[in-house]
């Protein structure tokens, strides 16, 4: 992956370090494999085969979005299996092609994102049959290594929403899948694609869609769902990241854009895309792949490489430098599970 400099203005942190831990450098580490394939892009597996079980989706809450209706991976859903048996019937089982992107279910029909024949295709099935009732697509996706999609889709009202390995954000009539409208973000914004192509799942907020930007230019883009108009620009520039931007309500309605670049989280303003705070938290490959965690004024964010996880106090104001940090001894492996302390 290409290095470059993050420049971003200079602006103090409103954020306080609460726990840190980091991984040691050990042989069972994830290393970048030699031809420039993404190790682990968080969530994502290949998706060549999309098998459902007897439970029908058709049954079960919409599933709109990565990580569910709330974006927290619950399903909410009554009624289901205390036990599961021993084996499960496959319902049906489609062949879709090639891809890291998640599939969403609404209204009885599942849509999944992946590459077919060469172009990035958006398909609908019928949830209890597995037919196909549509799929559409466009020219061009990405030529590079592991070729495929990355980003799951967002369902809204009439429409669905991807965005494309090689920037391309999309909007879709949902019964049809009609285009509406499509723009690439890294073209307009001057950006080149991250090296192991663009993977941020899109998060919607009111009328605007939020995805991380591309290499050498701003780290977040605002679009306007409507029409795919650019509407702001990240004032932080360098390289974006692959995970998920989520919006925090820090306190009392004032919200805050939380965004995990390659050079850690940043807070910005929704509405301008104008830096809040920067917390420097970076790999050596700059590999930003795990949704950062936002709960009560603490956010956890987490990358392998060595790096490790921190966890941080948020406010809605600038704070004259950082808190009180502390680092957890190497161990030869991480633990399956950690305990969080939060002071």
């Amino acid at each position: 992956m290409t290095r470059r400099t993050l420049r971003i203005p200079s602006r103090r942190a409103d954020v306080q370090d609460v726990v840190t831990t980091r991984l040691s450098s050990s042989k069972s580490e994830v290393t970048t494999p030699r031809n420039g394939g993404v190790p682990a892009l968080a969530g994502m597996v290949i998706a060549t085969w999309i098998i459902l079980s007897a439970s029908s989706l058709a049954r079960a809450d919409d599933w709109p979005r990565w990580r569910g209706p709330n974006g927290d991976g619950i399903c909410r859903e009554s009624g289901l299996l205390e036990a599961w048996p021993e084996q499960l019937k496959p319902l049906w089982i489609a062949d879709v092609g090639k891809g890291y992107s998640g599939p969403v279910a609404a209204g009885g029909r599942v849509y999944l994102f992946s590459l077919l024949d060469g172009k990035d295709a958006l398909s609908c099935y019928d949830a209890n049959t597995g037919e196909m009732i549509w799929s559409q697509s466009y020219e061009g996706s990405w030529q590079g290594g592991y070729p495929g999609t990355r980003a799951t889709p967002w369902i809204e009202g009439d429409r669905i929403y991807t965005f494309g390995p090689a920037g391309d954000l999309t909007a879709r009539e949902l019964q049809s899948g009609k285009q509406v409208w499509r723009t690439n973000v890294l073209r307009e914004s001057g950006s080149k694609p991250l090296g192991f192509a663009q993977a941020s799942n899109p998060l919607i907020d009111g009328n605007l869609i939020y995805v991380q930007g591309g290499a050498g230019g701003p780290i977040a883009i605002g679009v306007d769902k409507q029409d795919g108009r650019l509407v702001w620009r990240s004032q932080a520039r360098g390289n974006g990241g692959y995970s998920h931007p989520i919006m925090a309500d820090v306190q009392k309605g004032k919200r805050q854009l939380i965004v995990y670049a390659a050079d850690g989280p940043f807070g910005i303003d929704p509405g301008s895309g104008r830096t809040i705070w920067h917390r420097s938290w970076r790999n050596g490959s700059e590999v930003s792949a795990s949704d950062p965690i936002y709960r009560d004024g603490h956010l956890f964010v987490s990358c392998a490489y060595g790096m490790g996880s921190i966890m941080l106090k948020v406010s809605p104001r600038a704070r004259k430098g950082y808190g009180r940090r502390r680092t957890s001894k190497p161990a030869s492996s991480p633990p399956s599970s950690t305990a969080i302390t939060c002071t």
